[in-house]
């Protein structure tokens, strides 16, 4: 119930989202809440580990700076039934690296940020149930669960004295 903006960006990378939200920085000002889904395709890349997490680090830093009143919520990488430029094994063994990552190391680095863990989809027996094509979440199954989880750290989170200071300013 209140005035949001989405914007998928299908088949992109951290650096293009990245990239995006720079790019319409004065856009995004008034925004007390970010809610960011990105770097399953970095892992399912031939780009180095380590590339793939600084560049997360560097955009999750850039998004604490420009907008320092702001939450980030981010949420942590689901396993995948299929890939394009990895193996399946190493996609999972990325995905678990980034899932550590965000945990132990952006959740300390910045304060103000809450980590989605989407535990529903770990469960290798039920994920195909959640994924159109082995990738992509299913509107039907795989969004609401998605959505659910992101919604319980979302009521963890004090919505209404975010959206009140907002105003006030």
């Amino acid at each position: 119930n209140h005035k949001c903006f989405f914007k998928s960006m299908s088949g992109a990378n951290i650096k293009q989202i990245y990239e995006f939200l720079k790019l319409k920085e004065n856009f995004f000002d008034q925004c007390k809440l970010f809610v960011i889904t990105c770097g399953s395709n970095d892992c399912d890349s031939k780009n180095e580990m380590s590339q793939v997490l600084d560049s997360y680090l560097e955009f999750v830093t850039y998004l604490n700076m420009t907008y320092p009143k702001s939450i980030l919520v981010l949420n942590q990488l689901i396993p995948r039934e299929s890939t394009r430029f990895t193996t399946l094994q190493e996609f999972e063994k990325r995905r678990v690296c980034f899932n550590n990552f965000l945990e132990k190391t952006i959740s300390n680095l910045v304060s103000s940020s809450k980590i989605v863990k989407h535990t529903k989809f770990e469960n290798k027996e039920e994920i195909k149930n959640y994924l159109t094509d082995g990738i992509h979440l299913s509107p039907l199954r795989g969004v609401p669960v998605y959505v659910e989880e992101i919604r319980d750290v979302l009521d963890n989170l004090d919505i209404i004295d975010i959206i009140k200071e907002n105003k006030d300013e």
